[in-house]
């Protein structure tokens, strides 16, 4: 599991690497997180997210959660 001190500390470079040893609990961390007012956290989790998903179908679940933050008024949550 991650902690927030721990995704921030992720190289761009190793997401893909990352995201392919996502558990089901990693997961659910990352999609609340995206919530957080801390960008750094914020984005790491999408690009997280954004990476398993080209990998696996594991992320669909999420799929209302992330058509919700379309409709969001921040743009940071867009």
């Amino acid at each position: 599991m991650f902690t927030k001190e721990s995704i921030t500390a992720i190289d761009k470079s190793d997401i893909q690497e990352v995201a392919k040893a996502l558990t089901k609990d990693d997961i659910m961390q990352l999609v609340e997180w995206l919530s957080l007012k801390e960008d750094n956290i914020r984005y790491q989790a999408l690009l997280l997210l954004q990476s398993r998903s080209i990998l696996f179908d594991d992320v669909y679940p999420f799929w209302d959660t992330f058509r919700s933050k379309l409709k969001s008024d921040n743009s940071y949550r867009r």
